[in-house]
């Protein structure tokens, strides 16, 4: 039993090794992960240490693609060759949907805090809980469809060789 636990121990320290790590240019992931906890800070929230905000409050937010990432971490390379004004433009829709989404992540969060709230501290039936519930999933929606609006209004903004820039690095074939 000890020379399978030791094999098993070494198999995960020699995959651990062996693993790449996901790093963006421009601080990627660390700044990322620094701006949303003073976000959070600013805002009095408290997070989960591995939770995505807002990425996790889409209804979709696994599959969807993130345009925004992409232009944030190469808004600036020569492959992508962004001209002055669309890289306004893009700027501008950033901060347009940034705010909406953030605040119906807000949203989101706090409902689903009263909800667990609700589930475990509270002696409800399905059928109570259901319109909070109803409420959750119409804002993920809404989310959601915000996110494919900055999908579509980006892609106008590109053209076919930086949309496919941008389907490169996300690894998203036609």
């Amino acid at each position: 039993m000890k020379i399978f636990t030791k094999f098993g121990l070494l198999s995960l320290v020699v995959l651990s090794a062996a693993a790449q790590p996901h790093v963006q240019k421009d601080g990627g992931k660390e700044a990322s992960q620094k701006k949303c906890e003073k976000q959070q800070y600013k805002s009095g929230q408290k997070f989960k240490h591995e939770e995505r905000f807002p990425a996790d409050y889409f209804l979709i937010h696994k599959n969807m693609p993130h345009y925004m990432q992409i232009f944030n971490l190469f808004e600036n390379d020569t492959a992508l060759a962004l001209s002055e004004l669309q890289k306004k433009k893009i700027h501008a829709l950033r901060e347009k949907v940034v705010i909406k989404v953030a605040e119906v992540a807000y949203k989101i969060k706090a409902l689903e805090e009263k909800l667990q709230k609700k589930v475990i501290f509270v002696d409800m039936t399905t059928a109570e809980i259901k319109p909070l519930v109803v409420e959750i999933a119409n804002l993920r929606t809404e989310l959601t469809l915000s996110h494919i609006e900055c999908i579509q209004k980006t892609r106008a903004l590109l053209t076919e060789e930086q949309h496919n820039f941008f389907l490169e690095k996300l690894e998203i074939e036609k």
